[in-house]
């Protein structure tokens, strides 16, 4: 069912929201019945990526609350906020897996859009989104690798404790126990902005690493079937050509076990990541901002 509110409606709606402070009773229940209008279409948009591509996902309503921040701070239309109802995907996914996943999520609904944040985050958010719609209302479709994932979840955490402004560039002191600024090394929002620059370079390494392997792939075949071409041959005409596959699959080799090399410091990286975001997650806990 499309919404009940025009376009025009839902736009002056949300100017009145905008200029209000506070808004009037009338059009927080006005915007909390369009709100729950977008329920039923972001179930059918999880159904249908569960059912023709096998997707599992999980999905939320922006609250009221934030709606009327994002009106305020983005100077939004609320008929054309694209990001109230959400739907998010995310797995163990390389970066070219998860491009290939936006495109197939593209590709199964007849109006889609889709924005790559991963080279330009926003306040260190990476995520691939695709915007769809169902019954007239766009959902969003967020879909993370799962680091990409885990910083989210981070950075989720020092938002409900020190402000949702710090997702959108808000600037924070952080003091100790004594009221003393900490040091900048140790602010723990610049260490998790690091974190989220360390992840992009550490995603970036792995699909150079799966990039190469493939490659290393594709020349060991072409050198199986140049020794195949060559085995008719008599000895004294093959002696060269097989000499050049051997040394050839030497490099080769040794190109692999660089590869492993480097393969298993990443995964050693990606477990520092892991240990790294739950402590700053737990720091957050233990500090406290002169903002708050």
């Amino acid at each position: 069912m499309p919404p009940t509110l025009t376009r025009s409606q839902i736009n002056r709606l949300g100017e009145r929201l905008r200029r209000s402070e506070p808004p009037s009773e009338d059009d927080i229940r006005a915007l909390q019945d369009l709100r729950a209008e977008y329920f039923a279409p972001m179930n059918a948009v999880q159904q249908i990526l569960r059912e023709r591509l096998g997707l599992s996902s999980t999905s939320r309503l922006k609250t009221d609350t934030t709606i009327l921040e994002k009106l305020r701070r983005d100077r939004t239309r609320l008929a054309t906020m694209q990001d109230i109802a959400g739907v998010r995907i995310w797995g163990n996914y390389s970066l070219d897996e998860q491009t290939t996943m936006g495109e197939r999520i593209a590709e199964t609904f007849p109006v889609a859009e889709i924005d790559d944040l991963r080279p330009h985050p926003h306040f260190g958010y990476r995520a691939i989104h695709v915007i769809v719609h169902s019954d007239g209302f766009p959902v969003e479709i967020q879909l993370r690798t799962q680091r990409q994932q885990r910083w989210a979840e981070t950075a989720e955490k020092f938002a409900d404790r020190f402000g949702r402004g710090i997702r959108y560039g808000a600037a924070l002191t952080f003091v100790d126990s004594d009221g003393e600024p900490v040091r900048e090394d140790a602010d723990p929002l610049r260490l998790l902005m690091k974190i989220a620059v360390d992840i992009a370079k550490f995603e970036a390494d792995l699909e150079d690493v799966q990039a190469q392997r493939r490659r290393i792939s594709d020349q060991r075949a072409e050198m199986q079937a140049f020794r195949s071409q060559i085995a008719p041959l008599p000895p004294e005409k093959s002696k060269e050509g097989q000499n050049l596959a051997a040394n050839s699959e030497r490099i080769l080799d040794e190109h692999q076990s660089a590869l492993d090399r480097r393969e298993s410091i990443l995964a050693e990286l990606g477990d520092l990541f892991e240990t790294t975001l739950a402590t700053l997650a737990t720091i957050s806990e233990a500090i406290e901002s002169d903002e708050r």
